[in-house]
């Protein structure tokens, strides 16, 4: 991984958020692999918009019935956290952390 600077992190993101873990949901993709969908309850949009009060971030891995998928450096997020996030938009518009945690 590449160490990305704020300065770095500010320019390549789209949306630049804080907010508040409201839930995390695990589930197959088209593809049948585990990802995991974070919703975030909206409190402050520094960069990009954020349509309503939740915004989805969408990441690889989880813990889905037996199966475990995990992606080493990949940021993590606990249900009632608050966080800052840096991000990109997917063609779905959800947000995918930057940097893998450095985005986070």
């Amino acid at each position: 991984m590449t160490p990305l600077s704020l300065e770095e992190l500010t320019d390549h993101s789209e949306v630049i958020m804080r907010g508040k873990v409201s839930s995390k949901t695990c589930l197959r993709d088209d593809s049948g692999r585990i990802i995991t969908r974070i919703q975030l309850e909206v409190e402050e949009v520094w960069k990009g918009e954020a349509i309503g009060k939740t915004f989805t971030i969408i990441q690889a891995g989880g813990v889905l019935g037996g199966q475990r998928t995990i992606v080493v450096g990949q940021a993590t997020f606990a249900i009632g956290e608050e966080a800052v996030v840096f991000l990109a938009l997917n063609a779905r518009g959800e947000g995918v952390v930057l940097g893998v945690c450095q985005g986070k």
